[in-house]
């Protein structure tokens, strides 16, 4: 999944403190190590979450610039992206399943689905068609 750094429209990102993504109970993951190595010791973090629609949120209230999914960022219209350019940031989502139902029909269609529609609606391509569209 692609990620890119996003700020609200109208507000300069040079001027935002950041947003962040936070877990304690991973700490370390991707996303969070980018912002770590990418935030200058100047720029404070001005809000953290697990979530990324939290995150979004904060974002288009001018709370700071930060890292999101492509996929939620690219067709609103309340954000800009900071650098164009490849994504900051791509990270590989696993899907995990019980292996006792792992082969039952409805695991099965469920996980033909993803497969069949994940470009369609993760890669930004998919999102900016959906932009012109509406």
């Amino acid at each position: 999944m692609p990620y890119a750094t996003y700020a609200a429209r109208g507000v300069d990102p040079a001027t935002l403190g950041w947003v962040s993504f936070w877990d304690d109970e991973a700490p370390q993951r991707a996303p969070v190590r980018w912002i770590e190595r990418t935030r200058e010791p100047a720029e404070t973090l001005r809000l953290t979450a697990t979530d990324s629609t939290v995150l979004r949120a904060g974002i288009r209230a001018g709370l700071g610039k930060g890292l999101l999914p492509m996929c939620l960022a690219e067709g609103d219209p309340m954000l800009v992206r900071v650098n164009p350019g490849p994504p900051a940031l791509v990270r590989t989502l696993h899907l995990h399943a019980h292996p006792d139902t792992i082969q039952t029909a409805r695991s099965q269609a469920t996980m033909a689905w993803l497969r069949d529609g994940f470009a369609a609606v993760f890669t930004p391509r998919a999102a900016a068609a959906q932009r012109l569209a509406a």
